[in-house]
């Protein structure tokens, strides 16, 4: 009987343990930072971002943290390696706090059904591939949400690598993201550099914001800072213009044009190649076409050699 009881027990924990190595596909935790290089066809947005996992959240006694496409409070589920998305909408009728986003522990071929929002997947390959000169098992999904077709590649120990897929409206079309650099739990993999946009927190703000430059006035370097805001569920990627003016309104330079997540930043402009004078920064967020965008305000900034 003894015997009989180990052997269980041997079983459980051995598929248990299972289940857990492939959790580790998507490696979630305070401090992990992850850089992709990204381009949007509407627009033809294309530059760097990052994003940041700097918050974790207790609820419904899961552990959970922001992080993802669209600012998502996610977890890996340890039994079932589950990517879940926190979702107090009620909108799922078992669970009134989250709903799966994807399953790591999804086989080849395996169709996965990702509940409540009547949609589906398949996972479409498991390979090996390099990954910051090392190789990694993988998971390739391919998702239709919403009728859009949406791919995510995940790397074990790195988590996601790629994305990409076609998102109906403006700003985006055809997207996709490849990883450039990351810090998963402390090391170092690739480039996690963004030129000349500095993040200084990925909380996201309540509103809009174009501080003052500082220091103003300048000789020649000033820097200029600026919020997002958004929401769980709907902060999107927004287009976002930063740029100069001179005094008689002629644009001089484009410090920022790209597509933007909640957040907020800084950036520098040097002004050695310009004349001593009043000069005016502009931040343009949204499509500009439309109604002047979702957000424009102008300051003036001034400018002593």
């Amino acid at each position: 009987m003894k015997i009989l009881v180990f052997l269980l027990f041997f079983i459980i924990s051995a598929a248990y343990s299972q289940q857990n190595e492939f959790a580790k596909y998507y490696p979630l935790n305070v401090g992990n930072v992850w850089v992709y290089s990204y381009y949007y066809t509407n627009g033809g947005f294309t530059g760097r971002l990052k994003r940041t996992i700097n918050v974790s959240y207790i609820f419904n006694n899961h552990k959970y943290f922001r992080c993802g496409w669209n600012n998502e409070i996610i977890r890996v589920d340890s039994n079932s390696a589950n990517v879940m998305i926190f979702d107090s909408s009620g909108f799922c009728p078992w669970s009134h706090y989250e709903r799966v986003k994807d399953s790591l522990n999804a086989k080849l071929n395996n169709r996965l059904s990702l509940l409540c929002l009547n949609d589906t997947g398949n996972c479409l390959d498991t390979n090996i591939r390099n990954v910051f000169g090392l190789n990694r098992r993988t998971k390739h999904f391919l998702t239709n949400m919403f009728g859009n077709g949406v791919g995510r590649v995940y790397a074990e120990n790195i988590g996601v690598t790629e994305t990409y897929g076609n998102l109906t409206g403006w700003p985006y079309g055809f997207y996709s993201e490849s990883l450039l650099g990351c810090v998963i739990n402390g090391v170092l993999f690739g480039d996690t550099s963004l030129t000349g946009i500095k993040e200084l927190s990925s909380e996201v703000p309540g509103s809009f914001s174009l501080l003052q430059n500082y220091p103003n006035p300048f000789n020649p370097n000033t820097i200029i800072k600026f919020s997002i805001p958004g929401s769980v569920g709907v902060a999107y990627m927004r287009p976002l213009q930063l740029k100069i003016y001179d005094v008689l309104g002629r644009e001089i330079a484009t410090l920022v044009n790209q597509q933007m997540q909640p957040g907020s930043y800084s950036v520098d402009w040097d002004g050695t190649n310009y004349p001593s004078g009043v000069y005016f920064y502009r931040l343009i967020v949204g499509d500009n076409s439309n109604n002047g965008g979702d957000f424009t305000q102008t300051k003036k900034m001034l400018l002593i050699k």
